[in-house]
């Protein structure tokens, strides 16, 4: 049965055996340790179209979702509350997260709009008419996270292939191109998704359409057309187009686990593997097969490749 003083799925997967599981024994573990017990707890109609975005607040109570009908609603399941909030957004919102320490503080991105952040306790009837915060933008906000210890910031990436890092108590230009005071990294790739270093804040894990995972130091930023990372994991394998959808840290700051689109999940081990420190001078298509085989042979040696769990 399932160990639930171990620390949690994520530091099951994280310190189980790394040899490749039978696919049946591992269907089996699955279900008797957590999917054979999940059930449907509560149901609650939120929204009238397709969700882009759910996030807990920090104490694990309050769940704000976005949608592609412009709205936000912030639920209490245990309760059975949820309050809707119409947005100035005209176009669908794509990502939406509380800020730190503040529960009605709330950073929304849309689809073709822009950046903007709302006091829910200046809301009028459930509609929000004035944001704190408006940045308008064509470019796609891939994703928003915030900094646990300063409540008035958070950073973006964006299909501009720019990280900017967003203060409230700044003002800053009404369109995201004339923004560059706060760029933070300047990327190769558009990237795709981003998560933060759990205890130090420090370390920026961002995803790109690249099959690649690059670590930045926020203490160490460069003004160079791209910014140079402190580490580079790859995907194996020769197809690149598996971009990566979601990644995180663990608790302890020591591995990331990452989904690559269509592909399994893969855990890089942060703490004890180096990676690289560059990106790749040639782009895997256009290499030869040998010269291919031959960079993922090398990769697997240094150890620069994850561990693969099977996602069927």
């Amino acid at each position: 049965m399932w160990n639930w003083k171990s620390g949690g799925l994520f530091h099951n997967v994280a310190n189980g055996s790394r040899m490749p599981p039978d696919l049946t024994q591992l269907q089996i573990n699955a279900k008797d340790g957590l999917l054979g017990r999940l059930a449907v707890y509560r149901t609650c109609e939120a929204h009238k179209k397709t969700i882009n975005s759910m996030v807990w607040n920090e104490s694990g109570e309050l769940l704000l979702s976005g949608a592609s009908d412009g709205y936000i609603t912030i639920t209490n399941p245990l309760k059975k509350q949820f309050n809707r909030f119409k947005t100035p957004h005209p176009s669908k919102i794509m990502c939406a997260r509380f800020m730190p320490c503040e529960d009605n503080l709330v950073v929304t991105s849309s689809c073709h709009d822009g950046l903007m952040c709302f006091d829910l306790k200046d809301a009028v009837r459930n509609k929000i008419k004035t944001p704190i915060l408006r940045v308008l933008t064509y470019e796609e906000t891939k994703q928003i996270v915030t900094v646990p210890t300063q409540p008035k910031v958070f950073i973006t990436c964006h299909t501009d292939t720019t990280v900017r890092l967003f203060d409230l108590r700044t003002r800053y230009n009404t369109e995201l191109q004339d923004c560059v005071d706060n760029i933070l990294i300047r990327l190769k790739y558009i990237p795709t998704a981003m998560s933060i270093s759990p205890i130090s804040h420090n370390y920026i894990a961002i995803g790109d359409n690249e099959s690649s995972v690059k670590v930045f130091d926020r203490r160490y930023l460069t003004s160079e057309p791209v910014t140079s990372p402190v580490k580079v994991y790859y995907k194996p394998g020769l197809d690149i187009s598996n971009y990566v959808t979601s990644l995180a840290y663990d608790e302890h700051e020591e591995h990331i686990l990452v989904n690559f689109a269509s592909e399994d999940l893969y855990l890089f081990d942060v703490a004890k593997d180096d990676g690289t420190t560059q990106y790749p001078t040639v782009r895997p298509e256009s290499r030869s097969e040998a010269e291919n085989n031959a960079f993922w042979r090398t990769a697997r040696n240094e150890n620069r490749i994850g561990t693969a769990f099977p996602s069927k």
